[in-house]
């Protein structure tokens, strides 16, 4: 795949942007393998920055295009790269990888213990379609539908965060459905 101008961003974290731009792009044309192989390259460039959350960036992209790929079982790595950020993005990954590998009675145990508020910041958005897909999974229509009405009037965007293709888009298609 090209990439465009690369040449022309030479500080190390712009680049790394772009980069992650392209993969997510990829992810959100449903083009995972393309997507995946331009994750590696992101990779590469996290290693070189030194930057102590710049990896953790990637392993969150590669997380949401793990869910939205059907990857979610194989997942844990990732989720164990990612274990000290906020607690209701971690929560939720660990919801669908362990329904993923059908591990129901443990992702219903921490379901048991409810939901943690997404933070009030650039990743709510990608953080909220993840619990409603997480809420959606394990049945829990209430949620679901608080969820839904907090992502609705977000309907028909993207949401754009430095690691995040946002769950599909922020449109309420993160498997949560309308309340009747």
């Amino acid at each position: 795949m090209p990439v465009c101008w690369p040449d022309r961003l030479s500080p190390p974290w712009p680049r790394l942007q772009h980069t992650l731009w392209q993969a997510n792009r990829l992810a959100l044309d449903g083009r995972f393998d393309d997507a995946e192989a331009v994750y590696g390259e992101a990779d590469r460039q996290a290693e070189q920055i030194g930057m102590c959350h710049a990896k953790r960036i990637v392993a969150t992209a590669r997380l949401t295009v793990g869910y939205t790929s059907g990857a979610m079982g194989a997942a844990g790595p990732l989720i164990d790269m990612v274990s000290d950020m906020h607690p209701s993005f971690v929560h939720c990954a660990q919801i669908l990888h362990l329904l993923a590998r059908g591990r129901y009675e443990e992702a219903y145990r921490l379901v048991a213990g409810g939901w943690p508020v997404p933070p009030s910041d650039a990743s709510w958005a990608p953080i909220r379609c993840m619990q409603a897909a997480a809420m959606a999974a394990v049945g829990d229509a209430d949620a679901c539908r608080a969820a839904h009405a907090d992502l609705l009037p977000y309907s028909g965007r993207s949401r754009w965060g430095t690691g995040s293709p946002g769950w599909g888009r922020s449109t309420g298609t993160c498997t949560c459905s309308p309340p009747p």
